[in-house]
């Protein structure tokens, strides 16, 4: 029993000491910029994935949370069936970001946020058939790097259903931190 108690106590202390520590390594509360650049996949028939990138703006508030602002284009997503049909997507996306800091080097983050976008298709020779413009829910799940003091590498699996159409993004970034 003496022996189970001590190991209890030695337990919580660990964990008590690996988390302190993680607090002490997430980086300090402040602005930052980034960018992304990816590969969108529309749930569509026939179409190839697409290059996305995005800009971003945020704030980190505290070690477990940020806000963010972001310009997303999702790409042009071509058919592979004449005739060749295009689908674009671009926008502003806010999130809230949850962060959990899991060493001094690596943190795990979760985006929960809102999508403005506008969308285009267009046919090769005949230009823009048909445009479409929504607010639609994006989730995010992703893995950050702080390689150095004021820069971090990210990789992110962002989804999102546009009206109906399943958008999957998968992408790695960079933020620089003020």
């Amino acid at each position: 029993m003496k022996k189970a108690k001590h190991l209890g106590k030695t337990v919580l202390f660990g964990a008590l000491a690996g988390l302190s520590a993680a607090v002490a390594a997430a980086p300090n509360p402040g602005p930052y910029v980034g960018a992304t650049v990816g590969e969108a996949d529309y749930d569509l028939a026939h179409y190839d994935e697409a290059t996305s990138y995005s800009l971003l703006v945020g704030y980190q508030v505290n070690p477990y949370l940020a806000v963010e602002a972001a310009w997303l284009d999702l790409g042009e997503a071509k058919d592979d069936i004449p005739p060749r049909w295009k689908i674009s997507t671009e926008g502003l996306e806010a999130n809230v970001v949850g962060i959990l800091p899991l060493t001094e080097v690596f943190s795990a983050y979760g985006k929960v946020g809102v999508y403005l976008w506008d969308a285009e298709l267009s046919q090769r020779g005949f230009g823009d058939l048909e445009s479409d413009d929504g607010e639609d829910l994006t989730g995010t799940l992703g893995l950050r790097a702080a390689v150095l003091p004021n820069l971090d590498l990210n990789l992110e699996y962002k989804f999102m259903e546009l009206d109906d159409t399943d958008v999957d993004n998968v992408a790695v970034g960079v933020n620089y931190r003020f």
